[in-house]
Formats: structure tokens, sequence, C-alpha cells
């Protein structure tokens, strides 16, 4: 697949993550226990909710899967369009790989919680959610090294709309202050899916300007003539 058919894959591999986040978050398992939860209210809670909670981290894997697809399109992308300035997008495949990354983390983290709370183990259940409810700051450390970079790639080219890079740094500010670091979350996936769509549709007005013309084909009716009369 060329770079850019995989550019017009751009928004809707965003948008499968956007619905990855949805379901796992607010759908298959809403109003977790919270840190300062007591280890009985902890399990009776995945025990009653354990098959969803568990349907939550299979389909937000799902989604980070894919959204390694997209980190990779994105990086090619960005590269040569922000006037010399390849690192933006170099920086902003790194934050998107740590985003990944770390969110992948915690989905394991998350899964030793369901099944030490399936099998009644109080004596690890507290502890394992508590670091369950107090592991985000690898995440949005990459939401923020992957916004950020990105908005300054995007504001270095013209092809795109400056009020799309200027969100992008807003979101990769917001992490860093206190609070607001689950608002940048759930907006990361709608402005993925925005810069997604966008970059395709790019793609498809520059892909018939950068085509190869094709090679006449060269033919000898000349040469075959003489070659008759020779005869």
């Amino acid at each position: 697949m060329s770079n850019e058919r995989m550019a017009r894959w751009m928004g809707p591999l965003a948008l499968a993550f956007l619905v990855s986040i949805v379901l796992g978050f607010f759908v298959f398992a809403p109003s977790p226990p919270n840190q300062n939860a007591s280890a009985a209210s902890v399990i009776a809670y995945y025990q009653l909710h354990g098959t969803a909670a568990l349907a939550s981290i299979y389909v937000i894997g799902v989604g980070l899967a894919l959204l390694t697809f997209f980190v990779s399109a994105l990086r090619i992308a960005l590269t040569g369009t922000g006037g010399g300035h390849d690192w933006m997008a170099t920086t902003a495949f790194a934050g998107g790989i740590l985003f990944i990354g770390a969110f992948a983390v915690n989905g394991v983290l998350h899964y030793a919680l369901i099944q030490a709370a399936h099998n009644g183990r109080a004596d690890m259940v507290r502890t394992l959610n508590f670091l369950d409810q107090n592991n985000q700051i690898a995440v949005f450390l990459g939401i923020s090294v992957l916004a950020l970079a990105t908005g300054a790639a995007v504001l270095t080219e013209a092809s795109l709309p400056a009020w799309l890079g200027w969100v992008s740094i807003v979101i990769g500010v917001l992490p860093v202050i206190g609070g607001l670091g689950f608002i940048a979350l759930l907006a990361l996936p709608v402005w993925m899916t925005v810069l997604g769509f966008m970059l395709g549709n790019r793609a498809t007005k520059t892909a018939p300007e950068g085509a190869a013309p094709p090679v006449p084909r060269t033919t000898t009716p000349t040469h075959r003539r003489l070659t008759l009369r020779h005869h």
C-alpha cells in the first residue's frame, strides 16, 4: 500500500480508535471503584462486571493496534511538509508510540486487577486498584508530545488550516494543567479523527498531481515500410 493510499485510511483508523474509547470507558465498564475503595467493594464490583471489564480491555486493545498504523501514517504525512522541520514528524511519532505503550501497560495492570478480584485476592486487590487509578502520567506525557509536535507541524504546513494546529497545541497543553488531563484524553480521538480525514483528503487531491506521466509507446512504421520495399 502506497503512502497516499495509507493516508486515506487515517480518518477511519482514528474513528475506530474513537469508537473503542467510547465503548471501553462508557459502555462496557462505567463507574469503576475509586482509588480508596475497600477490597471487598472492589472484589464485588469486578465479580459482577468482570466480563464487561475484560471486553473493554480487548476493545481498547484493538483500537490501540489500529492507532499504531495511524501514528505511522501521520509521521509520513507530516514529513517533508514543515519547511525542513522533519523532526516534528519524528517527535509526533515518538509521542504516539509512548501514548500507545503506556495505554497498553495500563491495560495489563487493569487485567491483573480483574483477575485478582475474580480470585478473591483481597491482599492484592486494593493495591492494584490504587495503582490502576493513578497510572496516567505516561499516557498524558504521550498525549502532550504527540499533540504539541503535530500542532507545530500543522502550523508550518500551508495546506492544513491553522485552527487545527492551535487545537492540537491546546490538547497538548491540557495534560500539564492539574485535573485537565482526562479532558485531553477524551478530546484526543476526536482531534485524531478530524486530522486523519483532512490528511486523507489532502492526499486524494495531491495524488493525481504527483503521478508520473505515461510513457509514450514508440513505433517504427517507417522502418517497416522500408523493409517491405527492399523485398
